[in-house]
């Protein structure tokens, strides 16, 4: 048996817009002290791209770290002084940045940060692929995803009220689903469900549908 290590393939970009036909977002608090290479927040993004939802396998998935919109532009600004970002992916990342600091100056939010979506294991940031969040006291969330110049965004999110201070817990979780991919999987499983049912000669009681209804 050979004693090399196999060379791992570098951990793919997050796939186009036009292939994503579904995103789960979760979002973590990992508190005040979150540990060396951590953040207090930081989100997991999962991306589906077959037409049916499968919660258990996403096509791609990445945990963003969420930091303070001006430690995310420093790097920004490098990027482009080295000439590793184009003009025209500067000025998304900008205005973008623009829309959170503005955010975080209104009465009323929680926090408003940005995040590089990468590789750990490889310590790099794809350049042109970032999201963005912010946090409302009351508990809403905007949620944005910039993908090679197009975005996707959501604030349709819940409360995980199993979530607990200090846990490893999501502490909420939503969707971005434009082609209602979460309610054919809630038909599919109440239809299965009715079907066993009436195998077994039994009712059931309703099963509920979109998370945020």
């Amino acid at each position: 048996m050979s004693n090399k290590m196999t060379r791992r393939e570098p951990l793919k970009r997050c796939p186009a817009k036009d292939n994503i036909m579904a995103m789960q977002i979760q979002l973590f608090d990992n508190g005040p002290k979150p540990g060396r290479g951590r953040s207090q927040h930081s989100v997991k993004i999962e991306a589906y791209c077959d037409g049916r939802l499968d919660l258990l396998r996403p096509y791609w998935s990445r945990v963003v770290q969420l930091i303070d919109p001006k430690r995310f532009m420093a790097w920004v600004n490098d990027q482009r002084a080295s000439g590793a970002i184009s003009d025209q992916q500067f000025e998304q990342y900008d205005l973008a940045h623009q829309a959170v600091t503005m955010a975080a100056a209104m009465e009323g939010i929680e926090f408003a940060k940005m995040g590089h979506i990468g590789s750990a294991r490889e310590n790099l940031y794809y350049d042109g692929q970032f999201v963005t969040v912010v946090k409302e006291q009351d508990g809403g969330l905007q949620f944005e995803a910039f993908i090679d110049g197009e975005h996707v965004s959501t604030s349709s999110f819940l409360f995980d009220r199993a979530w607990r201070r200090g846990g490893a817990r999501r502490k909420f979780f939503g969707f971005y689903d434009p082609n209602g991919m979460y309610a054919a999987m809630k038909a599919e499983i109440v239809q299965r469900a009715e079907a066993d049912s009436r195998a077994k000669g039994r009712d059931i009681g309703s099963i509920g549908g979109a998370p945020w209804e």
